[in-house]
């Protein structure tokens, strides 16, 4: 039986990164959750995941992080063909349109205030999850 694909949380807030583990765990998503301090960090994982880790499908990743925050990581994950298929959701606690913008003109796929409730994010991490290649 394969193991299901991570989801990454790329987060400098590790409060935050518990109360998505809760929410996404009250959607009934059964994926192991794995949680990155920062976009350094990030890269770290996702390169070690394509030489031979587990590959995650979908991040969410926050914006304001200290040495790399969220919109290098998104350039830099956008930089990199290896991750064309990785879906990117953006949860902040600003609600700031240039933000969401430029989010999405990154390659972001949503952009999310924290802290989402099960109910908004059951679809779109069942959706995210469905169009996985692994």
């Amino acid at each position: 039986m394969p193991t299901l694909p991570p989801i990454l949380v790329v987060d400098d807030e590790p409060e935050d990164t518990y109360f998505l583990r809760r929410a996404l765990k009250n959607a009934g998503i059964p994926n192991p959750v794995i949680g990155c301090g920062d976009g350094e960090e990030a890269v770290t994982f996702l390169e070690g995941a394509k030489f031979g880790g587990q590959h995650p499908c979908l991040v969410f990743l926050d914006l304001k992080m200290a040495r790399m925050d969220g919109f290098e990581f998104l350039a830099w994950i956008r930089a990199h063909s290896d991750f064309d298929d990785l879906k990117v959701i953006v949860i902040s606690s600003l609600h700031r349109e240039r933000d969401r913008v430029r989010a999405m003109a990154l390659g972001a796929h949503a952009y999310l205030v924290k802290f989402p409730t099960a109910s908004v994010l059951a679809p779109m991490v069942a959706n995210a999850l469905a169009h996985c290649s692994i």
